[in-house]
């Protein structure tokens, strides 16, 4: 028997796909509420939270992190089930149509490379019930 030696030339690879994941409601833990994070693009993901609530408003948090993919500019967005109300953001430009909260990437945060995140937060107003979103997505 002879073995021989093969060579590979060209050649791709392509392909591949990560879905969704899951999203459950929140809880309350000490003025924290997190609203869990859903799939976004490819390997990415945003997970929401509330960093602090004094009754009629809050500042909030969302990471964006990447595993198996990475983002050129991106955009988070959610629907707040409670009426709350954006009243300011930073590290993202971001606005309010409804209940609908669309949040886009400045310019020096707009690359999140594979293995690594990006966060940005907001102030809003709510009156009585301040539930976390079920629905944020990434892209």
């Amino acid at each position: 028997m002879t073995e021989g030696t093969g060579s590979t030339s060209g050649g791709s690879t392509s392909g591949g796909s990560t879905s969704g994941g899951s999203t459950s409601g929140g809880s309350t833990t000490g003025g924290s509420t997190t609203g869990g994070s859903t799939g976004g693009t490819g390997g990415c993901s945003a997970a929401y939270r509330t960093t602090n609530d004094w009754g009629s408003g809050f500042t909030g948090e969302v990471a964006i992190s990447c595993s198996g993919a990475s983002l050129n500019g991106w955009t988070a967005s959610w629907t707040w089930p409670s009426g709350q109300q954006l009243s300011q953001s930073w590290g993202a430009d971001c606005s309010q149509s409804g209940t609908r909260v669309t949040c886009r990437n400045v310019d020096w945060n707009a690359g999140v490379p594979d293995g690594g995140s990006v966060s940005f937060g907001f102030i809003a107003h709510h009156n009585g019930t301040n539930t976390a979103p079920s629905d944020i997505t990434v892209s």
